[in-house]
């Protein structure tokens, strides 16, 4: 078991180069829907926190979204510089979600 374990391990290294470490930095929400979390940008930027606050309200009823609280330690996926969101996991979690980019500080 510890062999396939290694074994997937050195094959995923190429493909896992762009991850890096890094720290939540601002108490943010994120969800592991992208089209949600973008939603929730729009409505937000828009000002209509009602609708944003309501559609993260249900998405966390759901489990789609979680709240990430400053100095966590994270993996950075990938980040999106026009849609100003970045796809991260908790150090240690294989759950991965949407957070806005600021949310975020690669170390």
């Amino acid at each position: 078991m510890h062999l396939t374990t290694a074994s997937f391990y050195l094959a995923m290294t190429a493909s896992a180069a762009a991850a890096m470490d890094g720290e939540i930095q601002l108490d943010m929400p994120g969800c592991a829907t992208k089209e949600v979390m973008k939603r929730i940008v729009e409505l937000a930027t828009q000002k209509d926190y009602a609708a944003s606050d309501a559609l993260l309200k249900e998405q966390f009823l759901r489990g789609d979204c979680r709240f990430f609280v400053k100095g966590q330690k994270i993996v950075l996926e990938s980040r999106e510089i026009f849609s100003g969101l970045s796809h991260i996991h908790i150090t240690g979690d294989w759950h991965a979600f949407w957070v806005i980019n600021k949310t975020i500080d690669p170390q």
